[in-house]
C-alpha cells in the first residue's frame, strides 16, 4: 500500500461497467497486495456503471485510502483505460479487468517479472500473465478452459493457452499486464476509435511495431470469471472476431494464420454444398467429427471424460464465432474506412 504524500511504485487500473456482482472480489483482491517494493495504488475507472457498480467502488474506495475511483462519462473501453493512465501517478501501470481476481502475490510477481525482462532486455515494454478459471465454475467453463488450453482451440497463443515458462509473445490481453508510465506518451495511448473491440490487441501491434518486445510470464494469475454458458461464449467470440478484423482492415500485416484460419474454416463450410456437385467440396466438412476427436483427446487427457461434449462444443464455437466475428469485423472496417475517406473529400 502506499500513503496519499509519496508517489506509488505502481498503479493498478479496473476499469469497469455494470460489474456489480464482480467488483467487489476483484478490489478486495487486489487493495490486499502485498507488495514490498515502495506503495501502490488502484485506480477504478468506472464508465457510468447503472446496476450499483460504482457505488460499490465508492464503498471500497472509502475504506481504502489508496484506492480511488474516477467516473468516465465517455463511453468505450480504451476512453476508460486512457482516463486510467493518466489518471496513474506511478512509473509503472498494470490493468486488471474488473471480472478478474487477483492471485495472492500477483502484483509482485508482475512487477518483478517486468523488472527481471527489462535488466535482460531493454526492448520489453510490457509484461503479462495467464488467466486461470476460478473454483466452482460450472461444467461449460471447464469445457472451455480444457479447450483453450490446447493448440486445437488457441493455437498455442496465451490468451488461452497458460504456458509453464517465459515467453516472447505478439500480444498480451489487458486484464493481466503492466507496462511502463512513459509507453505511452512514446507511442500513444490506447485508441479510442475501437472503443470496445481489440484496443488492447491493437496497442500490442504499435508495441511490436516501434522495435519493442512482449513477454508472457506464468507467475502473475488472475482468475478470470469466463462467459458461463454457450451462447455468451458465442457472442464473446463474434466480438473479439470482429475486432480483429477491423484492426486487419487498419492493418493488414496482422494477418497471420491464427486470424486467416477461422476465415478459411467458415468459407470452406459455406461452400460445401458444393458437394452435391462436386465430392470434394464436402471434405471440410470433417471439420466436426475431428473436432470430437481432438475433444476425446483432450478431456480423456484432463481426466474429465464427462465434460467430452463440452469440449467439442467449445471448440467449434471458438473457431465459427471468431471467424464470423472477423467477417463482420471486416466488413465494419471497410466501411469506416470508406466513411473516413469521404469526410476528407469533403
Amino acid at each position: 500500500m502506499t500513503t496519499r504524500h509519496a508517489p506509488p511504485a505502481v498503479s493498478v487500473i479496473v476499469v469497469c461497467y455494470n460489474e456489480a456482482k464482480n467488483i467487489a472480489d476483484c478490489l478486495e483482491s487486489v487493495a490486499n497486495q502485498e507488495y514490498p517494493s515502495g506503495g501502490f495504488e488502484v485506480i477504478v475507472v468506472d464508465g457510468g456503471s447503472t446496476d450499483g457498480t460504482l457505488e460499490r467502488a465508492r464503498e471500497y474506495a472509502g475504506r481504502h485510502p489508496h484506492v480511488r475511483v474516477v467516473v468516465e462519462p465517455r463511453k468505450g473501453t480504451a476512453v476508460a483505460r486512457n482516463t486510467g493512465v493518466r489518471e496513474a501517478r506511478a512509473p509503472l501501470v498494470a490493468f486488471l479487468d474488473a471480472d478478474c481476481v487477483a492471485a495472492p502475490g500477483w502484483l509482485d510477481s508482475l512487477v518483478s517479472a517486468f523488472r527481471r525482462a527489462r535488466d535482460r532486455d531493454a526492448r520489453v515494454s510490457a509484461v503479462g500473465g495467464p488467466s486461470l478459471i476460478p473454483e466452482g465454475s460450472n461444467a461449460f467453463v471447464e469445457a472451455l478452459k480444457l479447450a483453450l488450453d490446447s493448440w486445437v482451440g488457441s493455437g498455442g497463443r496465451v490468451t488461452g493457452m497458460c504456458h509453464p515458462r517465459e515467453r516472447l509473445v505478439d500480444d498480451l490481453p489487458s486484464l493481466n499486464v503492466v507496462y511502463e508510465r512513459r509507453l505511452f506518451d512514446e507511442i500513444g495511448f490506447f485508441d479510442e476509435g475501437l472503443m470496445d473491440e481489440g484496443e488492447d490487441a491493437d496497442f500490442s501491434y504499435r508495441i511490436l511495431s516501434s522495435g519493442r518486445r512482449l513477454l508472457y510470464s506464468p507467475l502473475p494469475v488472475v482468475y478470470h470469471r469466463y462467459r458461463s454458458s454457450p451462447g455468451a461464449w458465442w457472442n464473446n467470440m463474434r466480438r473479439y472476431g470482429r475486432a480483429r478484423g477491423v484492426l486487419l482492415v487498419g492493418a493488414p500485416a496482422m494477418l497471420n494464420l491464427h486470424y486467416l484460419a477461422p476465415l478459411a474454416l467458415l468459407a470452406s463450410l459455406a461452400l460445401s454444398p458444393l458437394g452435391l456437385l462436386w465430392r470434394p467440396a464436402l471434405a471440410p466438412l470433417a471439420y466436426f467429427p475431428t473436432m470430437l476427436a481432438a475433444a476425446c483427446l483432450i478431456a480423456l487427457r484432463a481426466g474429465r471424460p464427462a465434460l467430452l461434449h463440452l469440449v467439442a462444443a467449445a471448440l467449434c464455437i471458438t473457431h465459427i464465432g471468431y471467424g464470423i466475428g472477423e467477417v463482420e469485423g471486416l466488413i465494419k472496417g471497410v466501411a469506416r474506412r470508406s466513411r473516413g475517406r469521404a469526410r476528407c473529400g469533403e
